[in-house]
């Protein structure tokens, strides 16, 4: 299998007005789903430990399944 990697995106965890700013860094990469011609792509949060991945319900009303 083809190994893939995707850089870590920095994220901001404490607010705008505290210095200096706080960050984490998480394996965020770009995915595109699929519904007849419907498409949407988002960012989505990878657990590489996970058994499962689940998408939030408004990505599959976005692509127009009838929740």
């Amino acid at each position: 299998m083809k190994q893939i990697k995707f850089p870590y995106l920095r994220y901001i965890v404490t607010p705008p007005t505290e210095k200096p700013p706080k960050y984490i860094y998480r394996p965020v990469i770009p995915v595109k789903l699929f519904l007849d011609k419907k498409s949407i792509t988002f960012d989505a949060l990878v657990d590489s430990g996970a058994d499962e991945c689940t998408f939030p319900a408004r990505i599959a009303k976005m692509l127009g399944h009838n929740i």
